[in-house]
C-alpha cells in the first residue's frame, strides 16, 4: 500500500493554521496603506485581493477603489460584483445599455452566461468620480469566471457618442416566480425537476428588465435594532439584478453608536465619511474615511459595534456580505444575534426626527 503524506494529521494542521489566521490576521486596511496603480483598465487602489494580501484574515474578498478620471477600459467577465458610488456621477455601459448613476447609488454587474461587457464613464471628466467594488472569491469559481480585456481606458470613446439606450429604474417591475404545486390539489401535478426549469426560466426573464442600478435616493431609511440603515440588497429582494450579496448603507449619528451584533464573520465595512472606531471581540479598531474593516470567521462568531467619534457630524459606512441566508442559515456555523440595541431604536423622538429628516449621504 502506498504511504500518503497528505493525511488526516496534515488536514488538522492546515485547519489549525487557518483558524489562527482568523484570530490574529489583519482586519483593518487603511486607505493610506495602499497606493493607486495604473493599469489598462483603470486607476485602481486595491485594499484586499484574495491572491496578494496574505496578511489579511479573510482571503475571500477583493475590494478595490476605481478613480474614474474620464472613462475606464472595457472588458468582459461573468459579473457578480457590486460597486458603491462614493463621489461624483457617471454611467456604465453594460452590454450596450447605458446606466446612469450618482453618489450613493449601487451598480450591480449581473451574472450572465458568456459574461457582461462593460465600461465606466465620468460624466464630468476632471471632477472627482469614484466607486468602490466588492467581489467574493467563492462566487468567482462558481460562475466559472473568465476575463477578457477589450479596450484600454486611454483609447475609449466618450459616453455621449455611443448612442446606447439609457436604462431607467426598475420601479414597477412586476415579474414573479411561477406558482408551483407539488402533490397538492392542483389539477396538474408537477415534479421537482420541472420546478427547476420553471425557476430557470423566471430567472432568465428577470435578467432582462431588472435594473443594474440600485438608486440610493429611491430607497428608504429604516431605524432598527442595529442602527439607521438603507438596504440596497437583501435576502428578501428577489427582483434585483444580483442576489448573491446583502448590502446596506449605515448612518451613525454624531457621537452615537450602532447596536452590538454577533455575526458569523466574513463581512466587510467600507467607511465612507467621518471618523470613529469599531470594537470586535473586545479589540478596538480606529478608522477614518475610505478605510476598510473585515470581520474574521471564528468558531463562536464575532461581536462588533461601531462608534462615531465626532460629536458634530454623522459617519457613514457601506456593509457587504455574501447572501447565504437560505443556504447555510443566518447562524451558519456560529451565531447571528442582536446583543444590544442602537440608542435611536429605543428613542421614539429620535425615530420621528429621522423620519422627518432622513440622513443625506
Amino acid at each position: 500500500m502506498t504511504r500518503s503524506y497528505f493525511n488526516y494529521e496534515s488536514m488538522l494542521r492546515w485547519r489549525a493554521e487557518w483558524l489562527e489566521k482568523q484570530l490574529t490576521g489583519k482586519l483593518l486596511v487603511r486607505s493610506t496603506d495602499r497606493d493607486f496603480e495604473a493599469s489598462r483598465q483603470a486607476l485602481l487602489k486595491r485594499y484586499v485581493t484574495f491572491e496578494f494580501t496574505p496578511e489579511v484574515a479573510s482571503i475571500n474578498w477583493s475590494v478595490f477603489l476605481n478613480d474614474v478620471r474620464a472613462h475606464s477600459g472595457r472588458h468582459r467577465h461573468q459579473g457578480g460584483l457590486v460597486l458603491f458610488v462614493i463621489e461624483g456621477s457617471g454611467s456604465t455601459d453594460i452590454d450596450g445599455t447605458l446606466y446612469k448613476w450618482q453618489r450613493g447609488d449601487l451598480i450591480t454587474l449581473p451574472i450572465r452566461p458568456g459574461g457582461v461587457e462593460h465600461q465606466h464613464f465620468n460624466d464630468q471628466a476632471g471632477k472627482d468620480c469614484r466607486w468602490v467594488a466588492f467581489y467574493y472569491k467563492p462566487f468567482e469559481d462558481w460562475v466559472c469566471h473568465t476575463m477578457m480585456h477589450l479596450q484600454d481606458h486611454t483609447d475609449a470613446p466618450a459616453a455621449t457618442s455611443m448612442g446606447h439606450g439609457v436604462a431607467n429604474s426598475q420601479a414597477g417591475l412586476s415579474l414573479k416566480f411561477p406558482e408551483f404545486h407539488y402533490r397538492g390539489e392542483s389539477s396538474r401535478r408537477q415534479n421537482l425537476y420541472d420546478a427547476l426549469m420553471q425557476i430557470r426560466n423566471a430567472q432568465r426573464q428577470l435578467r432582462g428588465p431588472a435594473s443594474c442600478i440600485r438608486r440610493g435616493d429611491e430607497l428608504p431609511w429604516e431605524v432598527n435594532a442595529h442602527g439607521i440603515m438603507r438596504w440596497y440588497l437583501h435576502p428578501l429582494f428577489l427582483y434585483t439584478a444580483l442576489r448573491n450579496f446583502s448590502a446596506y448603507l449605515q448612518c451613525v449619528p454624531p457621537g452615537s453608536r450602532s447596536g452590538v451584533q454577533r455575526h458569523p464573520g466574513d463581512k466587510v465595512f467600507f467607511f465612507l465619511r467621518g471618523k470613529g472606531y469599531t470594537m470586535i471581540d473586545g479589540a478596538r479598531y480606529d478608522w477614518g474615511a475610505e478605510d476598510l474593516l473585515i470581520l474574521p470567521i471564528r468558531p463562536d462568531g464575532v461581536a462588533y459595534q461601531h462608534f462615531n467619534d465626532d460629536p458634530s457630524a454623522p459617519a457613514f459606512l457601506f456593509a457587504c456580505e455574501p447572501n447565504l441566508a437560505f443556504i447555510f442559515d443566518l447562524d451558519r456555523g456560529s451565531s447571528f444575534e442582536n446583543l444590544e440595541q442602537a440608542p435611536e431604536f429605543s428613542d421614539e423622538s429620535a425615530k420621528r426626527a429621522i423620519a422627518a429628516k432622513p440622513p443625506v449621504f
